[in-house]
């Protein structure tokens, strides 16, 4: 999505009338994007059915060590989980922090 252009979702005579729009629905997509990414397990790859797994661009995790935290803001304004503070824990082969998503 390039600056100026129209998302494809939204018709090009709503986006030049209502630019409000645009924004709103282009900060939501990309909040939803930034939280959501990789939080799930994809249910096509267990079927072995992904057609994103190669090269993967899969937007849900088939590995373990793929898989992401869902970032929870608290009512304090802090998070849950710091992506900068790596889980002293952590287990590569398996992808799991024994401490949770906390």
């Amino acid at each position: 999505m390039h600056r100026g252009h129209a998302p494809a979702y939204l018709p090009t005579h709503i986006s030049s009338r209502y630019p409000l729009i645009v924004t709103l629905n282009r900060n939501l997509h990309i909040s939803a994007y930034l939280k959501e990414f990789r939080v799930e397990q994809c249910p096509s790859f267990l079927q072995h059915k992904c057609n994103q797994h190669r090269p993967f661009v899969c937007f849900n995790w088939h590995f373990m060590n793929q898989r992401r935290r869902r970032p929870v803001r608290r009512r304090d304004g802090s998070f849950n989980y710091s992506a900068d503070n790596y889980c002293p824990k952590y287990d590569e082969t398996t992808g799991i922090c024994p401490d949770g998503d906390e």
